[in-house]
């Protein structure tokens, strides 16, 4: 009865989260050269490497309102080697629990469930993206605030653990979904 209760406190948790932040939006930033640059004019750049052939790139997190007790990262995995690699999990100081998740359209409405690996072929890059897969921070410990700099710990299957640093970046449409061509509803299954 518990585990039931927790799921269900998670998926209305997600579905208002989600309804707050938007779904399949992309940050109020732009890249140039592998450099952001935000609205106040700052530059980083995101490469981190296992020393396997897997790096990270452009890892950020989404800012949250006061209070919210979840939130979303993104970010890019290239895969170096020869042969296909896989995440198989999340963590990080920021969340109790980080899942990692996937979001398609069905039905003319974003539908988002945890699946247990995203696949990263050889030779590939594989983006970690709004409307997409991404990584759910659930439990958050504190508010992600822009500017702010939180840590990821990322498993992959033969790489082993990836320590990447990701940036707080806000929103540049909180509620509106511009032209991502779905509804503006969600659902999210466990």
């Amino acid at each position: 009865m518990m585990k039931i209760l927790n799921h269900a406190m998670v998926l209305i948790c997600s579905i208002v989260l989600m309804g707050l932040m938007g779904c399949g939006l992309q940050s109020s930033e732009l890249e140039i050269g592998g450099h952001r640059m935000s609205d106040e004019g700052h530059s980083s750049r995101r490469e981190h490497s296992s020393g396997s052939g897997v790096e990270v790139h452009q890892a950020w997190i989404r800012a949250t309102p006061p209070n919210a007790k979840l939130s979303a990262a993104y970010l890019h995995l290239m895969n170096h080697t020869e042969e296909a690699d896989a995440l198989v999990s999340v963590s990080s100081p920021l969340a109790e629990t980080a899942e990692i998740h996937n979001s398609i359209e069905q039905g003319g409405m974003m539908k988002m469930f945890r699946v247990e690996r995203v696949e990263v072929p050889a030779k590939s890059m594989v983006a970690i993206k709004p409307g997409s897969f991404h990584v759910m921070l659930i439990g958050l410990k504190q508010q992600p605030q822009p500017g702010q700099t939180h840590v990821l710990m990322l498993h992959f299957e033969k790489a082993g653990m990836v320590k990447v640093e990701a940036k707080v970046l806000k929103s540049e449409r909180a509620m509106d979904h511009g032209n991502q061509g779905h509804g503006s509803g969600h659902d999210h299954k466990q």
